[in-house]
């Protein structure tokens, strides 16, 4: 049995929040006015990466890949370092945040690629369809105030404070009370 307010969590939002997935490598490169033929064929392979990982994670979603440079000028400590898209942003983007430049050579000190699958919620008539990866799977999600007669698993039924998982073969059943009766 099941209360009708049976905890102050939710685990809807883990299972229906964006994906991240990061790709973070050191780099050395000092002195390059414009990016390597390297360091760009090295974030091909890691956009490559971020992308094939998102894809199998939440499916043919729509994807927002961000690839950044760590910069700063040759012999600034890691304090000085700017994440940028581009390296010719980088002496504008050191006015900017401190205020001055210095005659010096710059230098790359990682690449870094972050990738975010984004997160879907559709609701009709008192059930939240799951994202596609999860509706793949066969999940009905429901919403528990919308419930009507047996609910069979595998399901999700989300309330304000919990979620509550019902496995294949178990079955949820709402009382008049509000609670709910679950058979494993």
């Amino acid at each position: 049995v099941v209360p009708r307010a049976p905890g102050l969590f939710c685990a809807s939002g883990a299972l229906e929040a964006d994906v991240i997935v990061e790709r973070i490598v050191s780099w050395s490169e000092r002195g390059a006015e414009e990016l390597s033929a390297a360091a760009r064929a090295k974030l091909e392979v890691m956009i490559a990466e971020v992308r094939s990982e998102l894809a199998h994670e939440v499916g043919q979603r729509e994807h927002v890949i961000e690839p950044t440079l760590r910069v700063r000028y040759v012999g600034q400590g890691i304090d000085g370092e700017l994440e940028l898209a581009d390296l010719a942003d980088f002496t504008d983007a050191h006015r900017d945040q401190n205020g001055f430049t210095l005659d010096r050579p710059i230098e790359v000190t990682g690449l870094r690629v972050r990738g975010r699958g984004l997160a879907t919620l559709t609701t009709t008539r008192g059930t939240m369809a799951a994202s596609p990866a999860i509706a793949s799977t066969g999940i009905v999600r429901h919403v528990r105030d919308a419930l009507v007669g047996v609910v069979q698993g595998p399901a999700l039924i989300d309330e304000l404070s919990s979620t509550l998982w019902l496995p294949e073969g178990s079955s949820a059943t709402p009382g008049e009370d509000g609670t709910l009766v679950v058979t494993v």
